[in-house]
């Protein structure tokens, strides 16, 4: 596992797009941070996240494709 920074107007959907390359990590994310009562698309508080570094659901293309850009979705 690694940490990482939320930014503002992040959701937990931006951060499963941006850290695993799609959208259906998010319940890792909920998962591996105890966020069970979050509303997955609301704007999460700038805050620390755990992520997992290997797993089978990240996507590298989508990844590369992102080259590193913080996901805000508007």
């Amino acid at each position: 596992m690694r940490t990482i920074e939320t930014v503002n107007g992040q959701s937990i959907y931006d951060i499963a797009v941006q850290e695993y390359g799609n959208v259906e990590a998010s319940f890792l994310i909920v998962e591996d941070n105890g966020l069970d009562d979050i509303d997955l698309s609301a704007s999460l508080p700038v805050r620390p996240l755990e992520i997992r570094e290997n797993d089978d659901a990240i996507r590298l293309t989508e990844l590369n494709k992102l080259n590193g850009q913080k996901v805000i979705s508007e």
